[in-house]
């Protein structure tokens, strides 16, 4: 970098500082260019793709939510929190129901973890 500053400073006889800001608005037109033609470079969707898109994805999401409620009525989810642990697809134990402290907490999951392996 020593290097540069002395050879602009020895070519122009001025300050390599004077340059610097010349440089570095060159290097964000220059980005700015590139990101610009980026975007045109990619085909922008019709109103009626984005539209159909929105609603597969809404579709999608509703399905979600149909599931998850299923999954808390079959596991009577009453009250916030409850925390289960779940060891299979359709395997779950219930480790607490409102307020556990770290170590009821763990001594559940212990319990749980070490019943699976024996």
């Amino acid at each position: 970098m020593k290097r540069i500053r002395m050879s602009i400073q020895k070519a122009t006889g001025t300050s390599p500082w004077k340059y610097r800001a010349a440089i570095v608005a060159l290097c964000a037109c220059a980005v700015s260019l590139h990101a610009q033609s980026t975007l045109q470079d990619k085909p922008v969707p019709s109103q009626s793709d984005a539209t159909q898109r929105l609603q597969e994805r809404v579709t999608q999401l509703e399905s979600e939510v149909t599931e998850l409620r299923a999954l808390v009525k079959q596991l009577q989810v009453t009250g916030f929190p409850a925390v289960f642990l779940q060891v299979s697809d359709s395997k779950f134990y219930l480790l607490s129901r409102g307020y556990t402290d770290y170590e009821t907490l763990k001594k559940g999951i212990d319990q749980v973890l070490s019943g699976l392996t024996a």
